[in-house]
């Protein structure tokens, strides 16, 4: 993670790619070689191992020359990393809670078909916001940064007006049309049986459009200004409230 976010700092997204797809066709020779030779279910497992250790190996040999980190250690320098880091890590934390809590309460509250329902239409939704949001994420964060350590406030204002333009023009006609043929496509790709799960999709590809602009490109904007508490603080506030709220709805719809 480490390489690959140095050579995302870098714009180096030809090298990220390049490296990625040999893992891809790397991984896929050796899931294959595995289940032909009867690993069975383990073989996910010994790819996961085997994948790590080649993209690993990969990335050294590629770094070997150009930069490798030393055995020191300073108390000074890794402060203000921890201090960030604390709340990126409570971030993540609370991020991973809000994704989760949402289903647990609708199976335990409505009952596991509905939570079915309710999880198709979610992982639908949710990949799409990463397709849209994290490719164009990886390119401008670093942008982001740069500016920012350049102090140029209104080149940085331009740029996130800009990506969020992006982003908009990519995401709401996206998630517009899907709106309008989902019918078409729940039926085509999942089957009548799921059909319950379209009124589901519509409100959250509404949802999706405040989504893709707010918790992607906002979050990176006080990130960079050095400001993840103020992140942390805010979905310390909604998070709570987003509970009693799905909890509320669920008792409604029961």
């Amino acid at each position: 993670m480490l390489f690959i976010a140095m050579l995302e700092k870098e714009f180096k997204f030809k090298q990220v790619t390049i490296f990625s797809l040999i893992k891809l066709f790397t991984t896929t020779g050796i899931t294959v070689g595995l289940v032909y030779n009867g690993f069975g279910a383990f073989s996910i497992v010994w790819v996961h191992l085997l994948g790590a250790l080649l993209f690993g190996i990969v990335l050294f040999l590629y770094f070997r020359t150009i930069w490798w980190p030393s055995l020191c250690f300073s108390v000074a320098a890794v402060k203000p990393f921890l201090h960030f880091g604390i709340y990126i890590s409570g971030e993540n934390a609370l991020n991973e809670f809000g994704k989760s809590i949402d289903e647990i309460i609708l199976g335990r509250v409505i009952g596991l078909e509905a939570l079915n329902t309710y999880h198709l239409a979610k992982q639908v939704i949710e990949k799409i916001i990463t397709l849209i949001t994290s490719t164009i994420n990886k390119v401008f964060y670093p942008i982001y940064s740069k500016i920012r350590k350049q102090n140029e406030g209104k080149v940085f204002k331009q740029t996130y007006l800009q990506t969020t333009n992006i982003v908009a023009t990519l995401g709401y006609p996206a998630f517009s049309i899907l709106i309008l043929m989902l019918s078409v496509v729940i039926t085509t790709f999942f089957g009548q049986e799921w059909h319950n799960s379209i009124i589901i999709m519509r409100v959250l590809c509404v949802k999706g459009m405040f989504d893709i602009i707010l918790n992607e490109f906002a979050s990176s904007s006080l990130y960079v200004h050095n400001k993840p508490k103020t992140v942390f603080q805010v979905d310390l506030v909604i998070t709570p409230i987003r509970v009693v709220f799905i909890y509320l709805s669920a008792l409604v719809s029961v």
